[in-house]
């Protein structure tokens, strides 16, 4: 029998730089379970970044008393994927820097008592443990942080070549909402003050303050762009390395109906004020321009009236040798006869 035709498994594939990084510096989780945003990435990237699987490890290695979810690990993955150069100096210096900060998406959770109605009083070691981990966490909502910097109603149409779209921002409960819409589809990002403050730190901007206002100088001179990816939508606010940049995931049928409908509603309302207030101001000018016309012919009635008082007669000079019935002819002297001397 002759030899059968046996195809050779793909190779494995080769290990980046990124991850290789994570494998040599955070493949060991510390004892005191102070994870760092490296560990949880690599058991991110083990557990074939699933979420769920991440969520679920991440607990495991967590003090009894936190806890995480799904919303922070997806959101720390979403950071993860934008280093997309790690043979650059400065991005990999940047990745570096990320993967060393304290993984902050950390929550408290109740414990019950051993005795109901009683109350136990934590051990003071567990009590500072409990405390450094949750005081990153100490902040307002993102809907909160977004009324406060003043960018929960803001909106831009922005037309490029990936085609036109509408760009505008809404708060929902405790979220501050980006969204974006070719007025048929829906794309959004879901921030609350956890990916708020994440997304910040990685822009490296040091307060809210100057966070939001880069955003809304970008809004009010349209200095945004729309990229349009296969599974997803990326928005740069901004030009340059003071850009903030977001990933946008398209919205389920429900979320675009809801969306839309808040535009749709958002939009008819900015058009009604904007109606109202066009026709006040047209109302208010015209009655200045009436009140000047009035001060400028009474100003103008003495001058006139002493014109005809006066009479603005012009005086004929006359002129020496000439006559004044026929001024171009010149008088003829009297003849005196003839001098004999």
């Amino acid at each position: 029998m002759g030899k059968k035709n046996t195809r050779k498994p793909p190779p494995p594939p080769k290990t980046g730089l990124n991850h290789q990084h994570l494998i040599d510096f955070y493949q060991s989780p510390p004892d005191d379970g102070k994870l760092k945003n490296g560990h949880v990435l690599f058991i991110y990237c083990q557990n074939g970044k699933s979420v769920a699987k991440t969520v679920r490890a991440v607990c495991h290695i967590l003090p009894p008393a936190c806890t995480t979810n799904a919303n922070h690990v997806r959101t720390l993955g979403t950071n993860y994927e934008r280093f997309k150069k790690p043979s650059q100096e400065t991005e990999r210096r940047n990745f570096v820097h990320f993967c060393d900060r304290q993984f902050n998406f950390i929550q408290a959770t109740v414990a019950s008592c051993p005795l109901e109605g009683v109350e136990q009083p934590a051990s003071s070691s567990e009590e500072h443990d409990v405390q450094c981990l949750l005081q990153p966490n100490i902040m307002s909502s993102g809907k909160d942080l977004a009324v406060e910097g003043r960018v929960d109603r803001l909106q831009l149409t922005v037309i490029g070549g990936a085609g036109k779209f509408l760009c505008f921002t809404v708060c929902v409960q405790d979220s501050w909402i980006i969204h974006v819409t070719d007025g048929i589809d829906v794309w959004k990002v879901d921030l609350d003050a956890t990916s708020l403050n994440a997304h910040r730190e990685l822009s490296e901007v040091t307060s809210y303050e100057a966070y939001f206002a880069r955003f809304r100088h970008a809004f009010s001179i349209g200095d945004v762009v729309v990229t349009k990816q296969a599974h997803k939508l990326c928005i740069d606010v901004g030009t340059g390395s003071t850009a903030l940049k977001y990933d946008l995931y398209e919205c389920t049928a429900s979320e675009r109906k809801g969306a839309l409908q808040r535009a749709l509603f958002w939009l008819a309302e900015i058009a009604a004020t904007t109606g109202k207030k066009l026709t006040e101001c047209e109302d208010e000018l015209a009655t200045l321009r009436k009140q000047k016309g009035t001060a400028s012919v009474s100003a103008m009635m003495p001058d006139l009236d002493l014109q005809k008082r006066s009479g603005s007669q012009v005086k004929i000079q006359k002129q020496q040798g000439h006559s004044i019935v026929n001024p171009s002819s010149k008088k003829r002297k009297v003849a005196k006869g003839v001098e004999f001397e």
